[in-house]
């Protein structure tokens, strides 16, 4: 198998056990909600099935600008567009 940009295995954010995801939605149902562009919708459902692995979340600003400007992570890891979540 190829291995995945940047590390070694693949980190997929999903919440397997049934407990732990049912008791995570009914935490989620108690948050204030927003509306998302399609774009942003995408990014999230990227994100929680690894798709930006080994990225652990959204970019911060430091991240953000060194990507914009050299394609790379402020780490130096190879990363061609910003991953934010603008709301």
């Amino acid at each position: 198998m190829i291995k995945p940009h940047g590390s070694t295995e693949l980190k997929p954010l999903y919440v397997a056990d049934e407990g732990r995801r049912a008791q995570l939605i009914a935490e989620a149902e108690g948050l204030p909600s927003i509306v998302v562009s399609s774009a942003a919708a995408a990014n999230a459902v990227m994100m929680g099935g690894g798709y930006f692995n080994p990225l652990q979340g959204y970019m911060g600003l430091a991240d953000a600008l060194s990507v914009a400007e050299t394609m790379h992570t402020a780490d130096g890891l190879f990363w061609p567009v910003p991953v934010l979540n603008v709301v």
